[in-house]
């Protein structure tokens, strides 16, 4: 028994250490051209990542519009997913990462093969190489080679996906729901296990179409008995190759953790420690993620090419020929006219996505989102732009603002109708123009050594916040407020800041008035309790309820509806833990740094940089 235990680990062994010495002859042969490969591949994943984000995101909108919620919770996604529009979403989107993973897969395997037949290129030739043979042999029915190497893509990538799921949130406080219920958990095993015998029985499928120029059928009949007769040898690079992305994963996300840990100990405001280092947490997660798999499907692909040529013996010939033909001014043009096409796609999608607001819009199975109360109020007078100011740079996810009109019809940023509480002065905002309403000083009530500060206009406020922060507006009713809605609405179409402001009020008449000007606006209505069927308003997004009235129950009767939970204010540990644990979608605050860290950890550490560190990890 003994002796067979010995020769099976010596066998083991040969085989690992075979293993090691194929993946490195592959990787020597077919990193002739890495440079320049590696960094069309990083460009080309960029592309990639910037179209099915976009693509998900504008068809998600439109379907989630079609079905009436405002987001996705585990509460409602099962039924969302089966209806029409969600599953035509999912389609659209699978067929484009389809074609997507088709043009890789041809400018990787082409330019592996030119390594491997020892011809060095440039980045463009590697590219229009890849992009021609692909083009010239593409029919629809040829997408069928993409169908392995996506499922492919899915099995050696089957840790991160863990780590998205239970390890970052928004996921991790989503998904694991999600597979604790046996109606979701069997068919998501199942069909794990459909994509990986699939995709390792269709393994050489697309190089013996690409690479041996063979048809679809007979590439897919080729490719199983060349699988079966290398089994071992094929298994076993694949969990090698793979075992070592892993590895360089750990790696690199350790020492950017320690960077990030040293950095913020020594420079963040002790406040905002653990605050900061949570929040970038996930954010360097979900980069180094992206990375790894980008660099993991380079390797894959390389290994990939270099284990067919090897195996395949003399079915194959090694030899590459350029499948485009020299420039021509024509091709130039056309070449520059899809430059300028990439370069106002990556344009749109900053300015609208960034500058204008879209990617700061609340969005599906986020996970809870925190604003601030005023602006920071505990550090600066409420409302002011000061305070607005420290919010943001205080890691709010947003700032709630209150507005109404002085005599003159200017839209102010102010919660209370008269100056008494803030500057000391009975005066009514309605009876004032904004002139005379910016000689006071509202700094009265916070502190006598604070510098002079007047009330804001919403506009310099939006001109502060574009691009930054979500707004969330309050409607406040004066007696010069006649046509506050429509000037507000007014205001954020000006500023195009439709995906970064939502409105609320405790006055459903304004809230109608805004849905009849712009319908596309996100409406919350403001309760003081939370009684009764409130939650069947098909005008209606968000309820913004105060958060004693906030319980489990509430919560789960409003995201049933598709609406959303904002709870309102929460100064305390124990109550921010308590509005977590009920899952609302926002919480406001005038703590926002400590409502961070409820959201992010349970329990609090002190702030050395071990104690951060293993924050982290």
């Amino acid at each position: 028994m003994e002796q067979h235990t010995k020769k099976h680990a010596r066998h083991s062994f040969y085989h690992l250490k075979n293993a090691l010495a194929g993946l490195k002859i592959a990787m020597r042969g077919a990193f002739l051209n890495i440079k320049s490969m590696l960094a069309l591949q990083i460009i080309y994943s960029i592309f990639y990542t910037l179209i099915e984000y976009s693509l998900f995101q504008l068809l998600l909108s439109i379907a989630l519009k079609i079905d009436g919620y405002s987001f996705l919770n585990s509460a409602n996604i099962g039924r969302f997913l089966i209806t029409p529009p969600a599953i035509a979403m999912l389609l659209i989107l699978f067929l484009t990462a389809c074609m997507l993973t088709y043009l890789n897969a041809c400018i990787l395997l082409g330019g592996f093969q030119a390594s491997l037949a020892r011809q060095k290129l440039r980045m463009k030739d590697i590219f229009l190489h890849g992009c021609a043979k692909g083009f010239q042999r593409f029919r629809f029915k040829q997408l069928y080679v993409a169908l392995p190497l996506f499922a492919y893509q899915i099995l050696i990538n089957l840790f991160f996906f863990y780590e998205i799921c239970f390890r970052i949130n928004p996921y991790s406080t989503f998904l694991p729901m999600l597979f604790s219920k046996l109606i979701y958990c069997i068919p998501i095993i199942t069909f794990l296990i459909f994509i990986g015998i699939f995709a390792v029985r269709e393994f050489f499928c697309a190089c013996y179409w690409y690479l041996g120029d063979f048809g679809l059928r007979n590439a897919k009949k080729a490719s199983v008995p060349l699988v079966r007769k290398n089994l071992r040898a094929v298994l076993s690079d694949i969990v090698l190759l793979n075992l070592l992305v892993v590895v360089l994963w750990f790696i690199l996300r350790l020492l950017c953790q320690i960077i990030i840990v040293v950095v913020v100990n020594f420079f963040a405001p002790s406040d905002l420690k653990v605050a900061m280092v949570l929040s970038f947490n996930n954010t360097l997660s979900i980069a180094l993620i992206w990375f790894v798999t980008c660099i993991g499907v380079f390797l894959n692909a390389a290994m990939m090419t270099h284990m067919f040529y090897r195996f395949s013996g003399n079915d194959v010939i090694l030899e590459f020929h350029l499948s485009y033909a020299p420039d021509t001014p024509l091709r130039r043009i056309f070449r520059a006219c899809g430059l300028v096409a990439a370069g106002v796609g990556v344009f749109c999608f900053l300015y609208y996505g960034i500058y204008n607001g879209a990617l700061l819009a609340e969005r599906p199975l986020s996970p809870v989102q925190i604003y601030c109360h005023r602006g920071l109020s505990s550090e600066a007078p409420e409302n002011s732009l000061e305070a607005i100011d420290l919010a943001i740079s205080s890691l709010s996810d947003g700032v709630e603002i209150d507005v109404q009109e002085t005599k003159d019809g200017v839209v102010i940023v102010c919660h209370d109708s008269s100056l008494k509480r803030i500057a000391g002065k009975k005066i009514n905002i309605a009876d004032v123009t904004y002139e005379e309403l910016k000689q006071y000083d509202i700094s009265y009530y916070f502190s006598k050594d604070h510098e002079f500060t007047y009330i804001p206009t919403l506009e310099e406020v939006m001109s502060l916040v574009k691009g930054r922060a979500h707004l969330l507006i309050e409607l406040k009713r004066n007696s010069a407020s006649a046509d506050l809605a429509a000037k507000v609405v007014g205001l954020i179409e000006q500023y195009e800041m439709e995906y970064q402001c939502s409105i609320q009020s405790a006055d459903y008449a304004y809230l109608r008035q805004v849905n009849e000007l712009n319908p596309d606006l996100t409406l919350g209505y403001i309760l003081t309790t939370a009684i009764g069927n409130y939650y069947k308003n098909d005008m209606i997004d968000f309820f913004c309820v105060r958060s004693m009235f906030v319980n489990n129950t509430t919560v789960a009767k409003a995201h049933a509806q598709g609406k959303a939970v904002y709870a309102w204010t929460i100064n305390t540990r124990a109550e921010a833990e308590r509005m977590k644990n009920a899952q609302v979608d926002v919480i406001i605050t005038d703590y926002p740094a400590k409502a961070r860290e409820v959201i992010y950890r349970d329990e609090r550490s002190s702030y050395s940089i071990i104690k951060l560190l293993r924050l982290m990890l």
